[in-house]
């Protein structure tokens, strides 16, 4: 009877019904059903949906299914950092480790884990550990060479040149990996041409299995700009809800972590981070446009409002993540596709754009190795068309809801950031605090690429990177200004 109901769960899914799969997954945990490994699968649904509670009690029921099986136990740890728990799962793997010191999947986890942190040494421990007993760790060396800058020592790099060429990588990811690694190596040795080499290299590798469609997105927002015109925002009723987020709104590697890090050291902040909880919070809708919202509407019954109804679920996932809070920042990368639901959603919710300088940017993603959901940053001209649909939707955005956005220059947050991060917090209706410019002392996880650069004070170094790889990047400059 257990197997049959969990074997509901995908199919309601698909149904974007939420609510029945939460209802059976509760229900399979409160009947402490024998499911044996199908747990996992659940546990992974759970997450991919926020739900916290029943991820991690899935995860646990998972693990307890073999508690000497390693994996068992990784899985579940890895599920514990992605639902924000990164002590938690250190705290699961560390024993481990003491009876399996050779493991090197374990040392990869804690030093993943503790980078996330802000634990930056005993993460290049344990990182290096894992790589003395497996060198073509290309996801590990990608971790190792982005916390810290002794790649500049010319035994990383040939270690990583010798595992290039002994091959048999675990998947062609992690040789694409260890070629991104290689160039942020390169880089910080001042070895430009080889730099651009590798990431070239590993590019490719990223581009046989997952090509941008250019078309599908640019119909997207065009999409979106139509559905969200100034005059079906303004006949288009919100919800009830005085919920007060922040959201950051910008392109990667643009500072949005530097925003968000700065606003969660906030006394009034319970955290922040990549949430991705309003898009699970819209699942019933089935889409992100009016037309979307109307149709999920038109289900409903006893009077209840879809508008309040995402803006509930929203909530709901925020708390049981964070804890009982008014204010949180959220940062995730998908914002500036939802600003306009947002804006009904949340009434009085606050949105800041960091805006970078292009160039910069450009080089930052390309030279950033990104998941396959972000395919356009491994071309430079597909970079370019993103960034310039980006800017259209961004501008669209700020033309309909006005004073609700500020927009944040990363070059003025960086040289003049007492100024700045006053404007922002006054936007945000925050009381200025001090210790907001020690956010780097924040303990919070981060689980960006800027896991590193956010545990420093604020610096002005990353501007003008582009001057070095400016021919590099040319093709991006003639594409965006097509």
């Amino acid at each position: 009877m257990s197997v049959e109901l969990a074997n509901k769960i995908l199919p309601y899914l698909k149904q974007g019904n939420r609510n029945k799969v939460v209802s059976i997954m509760t229900q399979l945990i409160n009947d402490k059903a024998d499911l044996q490994k199908t747990w996992g699968g659940i546990a992974r649904i759970a997450t991919s949906i926020g739900e916290v509670k029943i991820a991690a009690k899935a995860a646990e029921l998972y693990s307890n299914v073999d508690k000497d099986n390693l994996q068992y136990q990784l899985s579940r740890a890895g599920i514990l950092i992605e639902l924000g728990q990164a002590t938690e799962a250190i705290n699961l793997i560390e024993p481990l480790l003491i009876k399996n010191p050779k493991v090197y999947s374990l040392h990869h986890f804690l030093g993943i884990a503790k980078s996330q942190l802000g634990e930056l040494n005993d993460a290049e421990k344990h990182l290096r550990e894992a790589l003395k007993l497996k060198r073509n760790l290309g996801h590990t060396w990608l971790a190792l060479t982005t916390l810290t800058m002794s790649s500049k020592n010319d035994k990383d790099i040939k270690k990583m040149e010798s595992a290039i060429r002994a091959g048999k990588f675990i998947d062609p990811q992690s040789e694409a990996a260890l070629y991104f690694a290689m160039g942020k190596a390169y880089m910080d040795s001042q070895q430009q041409a080889k730099a651009i080499r590798s990431m070239q290299k590993g590019s490719k590798i990223m581009l046989k299995a997952n090509r941008y469609d250019q078309h599908k997105n640019n119909s997207y927002v065009d999409s979106l700009i139509s559905s969200y015109s100034e005059a079906n925002l303004s006949s288009f009723q919100q919800s009830s809800n005085d919920f007060e987020p922040i959201f950051i709104v910008g392109l990667p590697r643009s500072g949005t972590t530097l925003i968000s890090q700065i606003l969660a050291s906030h006394s009034d902040i319970a955290d922040g981070g990549e949430l991705e909880l309003f898009s699970q919070a819209m699942m019933p809708c089935k889409g992100y446009l009016i037309e979307n919202i109307i149709d999920y509407q038109n289900t409903l019954v006893d009077g209840n409002m879809a508008l309040d109804d995402i803006a509930e679920t929203y909530h709901r996932l925020v708390e049981e993540r964070y804890g009982m809070s008014d204010r949180i920042v959220d940062k995730s990368l998908s914002n500036t596709r939802y600003v306009g639901a947002m804006s009904k959603v949340f009434p009085k919710a606050k949105f800041v754009w960091i805006t970078r300088d292009l160039n910069d940017t450009a080089w930052s993603c390309y030279r950033t190795f990104f998941s396959e959901k972000m395919n356009w940053t491994w071309n430079l001209k597909d970079i370019a068309e993103y960034f310039k649909m980006e800017k259209k939707l961004m501008e669209h955005w700020n033309s309909v809801l006005g004073e609700r956005i500020i927009e944040l220059p990363y070059s003025k947050l960086v040289t003049d950031p007492n100024v700045w991060i006053k404007k922002t917090l006054e936007h945000c209706n925050l009381k200025y605090e001090s210790n907001v410019l020690k956010f780097y002392q924040n303990n919070n996880a981060v689980q960006t690429a800027s896991v590193a650069q956010v545990r420093k004070p604020i610096t002005d170094s990353a501007m003008g990177m582009d001057q070095h790889y400016a021919d590099f990047i040319k093709p991006f400059k003639e594409a965006y200004n097509k």
